[in-house]
């Protein structure tokens, strides 16, 4: 009974130095990531899911060691962390805010929004091999510890009674959390 199944997966890292003196810079390291499904099957079981997501790991950088074909950089700064969903589902079940504890059933489908935010410390130490003034590889690990956290979630659904009248419901939380995280990460740099 499946029409369809599509999938879709991205995700790129940018990294950017901005030298100031030959021990000193700022270092805005990230990474972003995409991703979609949608699957179709005989009503009323269709879903979609998309999903977006980014690292930021942004600070001073030091050098600890600086020659023409070798340096060692560590950045010491703060880290941000965003994730974000769509879902669509067929069927909802939920609270009735105009009528507690009531329920509203629906199958015209709703879609929930999750985000989530986090915050902390991190720091990150790299190897770059230079084989030209402009040309090197590099290798660089970030260690992030994330200790605030905010999350969101939201969804929008027909009330179910033919009218064309939506309901919507939002919560959101704060808290003071324990997150962390280790990004190694290859690649080719360029300097201009």
């Amino acid at each position: 009974m499946e029409d369809k199944t599509i999938t879709a997966n991205t995700s790129f890292g940018l990294a950017m130095i901005f030298n100031f003196t030959k021990k000193i810079g700022f270092n805005l390291d990230t990474d972003v990531f995409l991703s979609s499904k949608t699957a179709v099957f005989a009503n009323p079981s269709s879903n979609n899911m998309s999903m977006f997501g980014a690292n930021i790991l942004m600070g001073p950088v030091f050098y600890l060691h600086n020659s023409s074909s070798l340096r060692i950089p560590l950045t010491i700064g703060g880290h941000l962390y965003y994730f974000s969903d769509d879902l669509w589902m067929p069927n909802f079940v939920g609270y009735d805010p105009s009528n507690p504890p009531a329920t509203i059933q629906s199958t015209n489908g709703f879609w929930l929004n999750r985000r989530d935010l986090q915050v902390g410390p991190g720091i990150s130490l790299g190897l770059q091999f230079h084989f030209t003034p402009s040309i090197y590889i590099f290798s660089r690990t970030s260690f992030v510890v994330d200790i605030y956290g905010w999350h969101e979630i939201k969804y929008i659904a027909d009330d179910g009674t033919g009218t064309g009248t939506y309901i919507a419901q939002t919560k959101s939380e704060t808290s003071f959390i324990t997150s962390w995280g280790v990004k190694p990460v290859l690649g080719l740099g360029i300097k201009f």
